[in-house]
Order: structure tokens, then C-alpha cells, then sequence
């Protein structure tokens, strides 16, 4: 389905047992291609499956991309929609789209119930955003392999990724980072309580990978995940960046970081980062939670800290 919005009110839904299975494309979106023009457009799916589908390029089950700067550029919803074994080069299951020079309110990405599940890509193996989206999840997305960074999740470009209560990232497999999720360049991360990032896997942030200018906070579970090189649980890298509230990563009550394992450093949360005559290194701050029971091979069961600021205010380490 290729489909061109170009007013807030146009709408693409699917609903019900619907089953859209089995296409290909040689460019972008496997089952549905969503261009937001001018004014905007939404993507409805409420309940339906997107099964086994394949685009060369981005977007195996679906391909979302605002095309014009606007005051409301789109949005995208799944309500008890399973997106399962999908593939493509970036973004297996589902690929949103956003310039990142867009100065607007940036788009609206949210899932409910269903799944994401055994999708395949290069980067994003279930979901892959650029640009400003904020991504509000309430799903499982599990068993998906990417064979770069973003087993699960991967996100550029200023986004913000909120994980739920009921939401989880497990037994998500990345050849390179972020088996769980790979988040980078200025983005952001909001783990709640009642979320759980399990049991995946990656070389480097097997749960979680958190790069340049990238901060957040972690109220959830990150639990058994195992990591090829470092970070089992949560690999931060802030890059250049000032010390602050927008470059800290907050370990906050309620969180558990416990379990996880690493061949080298840093089982729990590797934390690095780099300094420069204008900038100063990023932090990590533990204000509550429990960071337990985690190994590594080397340095830093719990946490290992590289050109970086660990701060710990309470908890239990």
C-alpha cells in the first residue's frame, strides 16, 4: 500500500484479524509506505498482523516519513497489532522517518499489547526512527536480530524513547550494540517502573546502548542480558557533552540493573564518555535502585567508570 497524506485527517487503518503476509519491494515499506505530505497523515493499526514481509531498503512492514516541516507532521499508532518476521536493511519491522533539521513538535509513534517479534535488519531490527519522534511503548518486542546496532530499538536524531509498565525488549540479538535498544544523538531514554529490558544480547550495551549526548532515566528492570565485549546491562557513552541534567543518565528508585554479564568491563553499566578544552565528561547519577549480582570478566562487575562521573546519592551497589 503506498498512500499520500496530506491532511491531518487522513488516515491509514487496519483493524480487526486482518492479515497483510508475504511482500516484497525493492525500495521502502513491505506492506505500507506512508508519505505525510503538507499537512500530515496517521497510520491507525488496530489489531491485524504484518507478517513476513521484505523491502530492500527501510521498513519491512511499514515506512513512515513526513515530507513537510509543519506544525503537526503525523503520527503513528499499533493497538494489539503483531508485526512478526519482517525483514530489511534498517528497520525489519517498522522504519520512522523525519528530517532532523524538522524545528516543529516532531512526530507521535505508540504501541499497545501485540508484538514485535522476529524481525531482521542490518540496524533496527524492529524499529528503526530518525529524528524528533517521541516512541511510547506498552508492547513485547523480543526475539528480533539485527545484525549491526538495535536488536530491538534503534533511535537518532533527537528522539525519545518511553518504556511503559507491561513493556519489554527481550531476547533481542545485536552483532554489534544495543541488543535491546541502540539510542544516540541527543536523544533520550525514560525506562519506567514495571518495564523490563531482558536477557539480549551484543557486543557492547547488551541491554541498553546510550551514545553521544544521550541521556535519561532508568526506574525498570535490566536483567540477564550479556554482553560480547562491555555492558551487560547498560553501556553509556555521552561524547562531548556538558555535565547536566540533559547529558546525566539517572539511576532512579525502583530500578534494578541485576544478572547481567560481560566477557570484559563493566557488567552492570559501563559508563565512558570524552573531554575537550569546551566540554566537560557526562555522568551517570544513582539516586535509588539496586545494581547486583552482575559479572564481569575483567573490571567493573558493577559498574565501570571511563572518563565519566558516577555519582551515587543512594541505592544499593
Amino acid at each position: 500500500v503506498y498512500f499520500n497524506g496530506s491532511h491531518p485527517s487522513d488516515n491509514f487503518t487496519l483493524a480487526g484479524s486482518a492479515v497483510i503476509a508475504d511482500n516484497t519491494t525493492a525500495k521502502n515499506g513491505g506492506v505500507i509506505y506512508f508519505n505525510a505530505r503538507l499537512g500530515g497523515g496517521n497510520v491507525r493499526l488496530a489489531g491485524g498482523t504484518l507478517s513476513g514481509n521484505n523491502a530492500t531498503e527501510n521498513g519491512g512492514g511499514l515506512f513512515f516519513r513526513p515530507l513537510v516541516d509543519s506544525a503537526y507532521v503525523g503520527a503513528v499508532s499499533l493497538s494489539g497489532t503483531s508485526v512478526l518476521s519482517n525483514g530489511a536493511a534498517s528497520g525489519g519491522g517498522l522504519y520512522l522517518h523525519l528530517g532532523k533539521d524538522f524545528a516543529n513538535a516532531g512526530a507521535v509513534f505508540s504501541m499497545s499489547g501485540g508484538a514485535l517479534s522476529g524481525n531482521k535488519a542490518a540496524n533496527g531490527a524492529a524499529l528503526y526512527t530518525y529524528g524528533k519522534y517521541t516512541v511510547t511503548l506498552r508492547t513485547a518486542i523480543a526475539a528480533n536480530t539485527a545484525t549491526g546496532n538495535g536488536g530491538g530499538v534503534y533511535m537518532s536524531e533527537s528522539g525519545t524513547l518511553v518504556m511503559q509498565s507491561g513493556s519489554s525488549l527481550q531476547g533481542n540479538v545485536a552483532g554489534g550494540s544495543g541488543g535491546g535498544a541502540y539510542i544516540q544523538s541527543s536523544s533520550s531514554v525514560d525506562v519506567q517502573t514495571g518495564a523490563q529490558i531482558l536477557a539480549n544480547e551484543a557486543q557492547t550495551g547488551a541491554g541498553l546502548y546510550l551514545n553521544y549526548h544521550t541521556g535519561g532515566t532508568i526506574a525498570g528492570s535490566i536483567a540477564d542480558n550479556d554482553a560480547g565485549v562491555s555492558g551487560g546491562g547498560i553501556y553509556y557513552n555521552s561524547g562531548n557533552t556538558t555535565v547536566g541534567a540533559s547529558s546525566s543518565l539517572v539511576v532512579a528508585d525502583g530500578a534494578s540493573v541485576t544478572g547481567n554479564t560481560s566477557v570484559q568491563d563493566g557488567a552492570g553499566i559501563y559508563l565512558t564518555g570524552s573531554a575537550t578544552a569546551t566540554h566537560t565528561f557526562g555522568r551517570v547519577v544513582m539516586n535509588g535502585g539496586v545494581v547486583a549480582n552482575n559479572t564481569a570478566g575483567r573490571n567493573g562487575g558493577g559498574v565501570f567508570v571511563g572518563r565519566s562521573v558516577f555519582e551515587m546519592n543512594g541505592g544499593i551497589l
